[in-house]
């Protein structure tokens, strides 16, 4: 909160900021700022992966995205808002418990250190990080696994889009579904739906893998009365 301001005023402001962030479509200025971000990341050695409508665009589908969305560890968060200061970033820390904020030229840069279900970038996700190409550039991105329980997680009814980023991720294929259904345990119950949903729009997603899911959240008494 600045000085001055009151809680609503400064709620007002955060609304109007947000609603603006999420509507901006300059994508030339967006890939601008998203190189300079990421090459601020490189030269601090800072690990992170993207998360949003970059990442999507290089896992699953085209799609035109407003902001930037990028996933360190809780530790390297402050470190990323001094390495974007440093380079002309506006800089919020919004929410101390998952998510700060930098702006540069009206773009909206989200560094979030912990995702819906409690989700973190752990060891196991940072070793799973691919490398997508994006307009010719090398960027790291969560893998699809990860992108899908992520997604599953947050989807609500004002962000609908990340159902169908997830949808578009799991079209693609390449899943390990092993990986995938160990790393469900953030968020079974949304998984589940999703490969069920999956399948009855004739994505490919086998058996077994919904029949594990199951298993690991129902007993088998439970789900043999119920069959």
């Amino acid at each position: 909160m600045t000085s001055g301001t009151t809680a609503i005023e400064e709620e007002k402001r955060q609304f109007e900021r947000d609603y603006y962030d999420h509507h901006n479509t300059d994508c030339e200025t967006l890939d601008r700022v998203l190189f300079t971000t990421i090459e601020a990341l490189n030269q601090a050695r800072i690990e992170y992966a993207l998360i949003g409508g970059v990442a999507v665009r290089g896992l699953g589908r085209p799609r035109v995205t407003n902001d930037i969305d990028i996933f360190v560890t809780p530790d390297q968060s402050e470190r990323v808002l001094d390495e974007l200061a440093k380079r002309g970033f506006e800089t919020e820390k919004r929410d101390p418990h998952w998510l700060f904020k930098a702006w540069r030229d009206d773009i909206l840069v989200d560094i979030i250190f912990k995702s819906t279900g409690g989700i973190y970038f752990d060891d196991q996700m940072r070793k799973q990080v691919k490398t997508v190409n994006y307009k010719n550039v090398e960027l790291k991105a969560v893998s699809p696994e990860d992108f899908i329980v992520i997604k599953s997680a947050a989807h609500q009814e004002v962000s609908p889009q990340h159902w169908f980023d997830a949808l578009a991720v799991l079209v693609r294929g390449q899943i390990n579904w092993e990986y995938l259904i160990d790393r469900a345990r953030h968020a079974p119950r949304r998984v589940l739906s999703l490969l069920i949903y999956g399948q009855s729009i004739d994505i490919g997603v086998p058996d077994e893998v919904i029949v594990k899911l199951m298993q690991s959240l129902y007993s088998p008494q439970l789900l043999k009365e119920s069959s």
